[in-house]
């Protein structure tokens, strides 16, 4: 399948159709929340490093998680509150993420996948209304989270650690 340059002036999309076995489908574009947005909506994700151009993936197949069919076990709940774990929604997003590639980038050339231009993003996605997060503490520490993009009632998660 041929990878497809992307032009950055115009946010678009091929169709899916057209990706490799691996799920990527093209290169090029902008990093920044326009362009995150619009891959989200059409079942893209970014996925490149901070050398690199801007490189666009939908494997096949996805995780789809539906929130109204998830069921936590009592058991379990009872386990993670006994193990002094809090769970934090959309309140902490650049915490989650500095601590994500606090993580992720460490011994990585150039500082790996999580780069400036993609915190800044996801912050004008945070002035947008479309940033959603969720940190876990564990006895009042940081241990793990995850960040990503609600766009209507999916939730696009573009990273978890922990």
């Amino acid at each position: 399948m041929p990878i497809f340059k992307l032009d950055p002036e115009k946010p678009g999309f091929p169709p899916a159709d057209f990706a490799d076995s691996e799920g990527l489908l093209a290169e090029g574009g902008l990093i920044n929340a326009q362009w995150l947005l619009e891959a989200y909506k059409n079942g893209f994700y970014l996925w490149s490093g901070p050398l690199q151009y801007p490189k666009w993936w939908t494997p096949d197949p996805r995780i789809v998680l539906f929130p109204e069919e998830l069921s936590i076990p009592e058991n379990v709940a009872r386990s993670i509150a006994l193990a002094g774990f809090e769970i934090v929604l959309d309140e902490k997003l650049l915490t989650v993420m500095k601590f994500i590639q606090s993580i992720e980038n460490k011994g990585t050339p150039h500082n790996g996948w999580l780069t400036g231009k993609l915190i800044k993003a996801y912050q004008d996605i945070i002035k947008m209304g479309f940033a959603r997060s969720v940190a876990i503490y564990q006895n009042g520490q940081l241990v793990g989270g995850a960040f990503g993009a609600g766009n209507g009632r999916i939730f696009f998660s573009e990273y978890i650690n922990g």
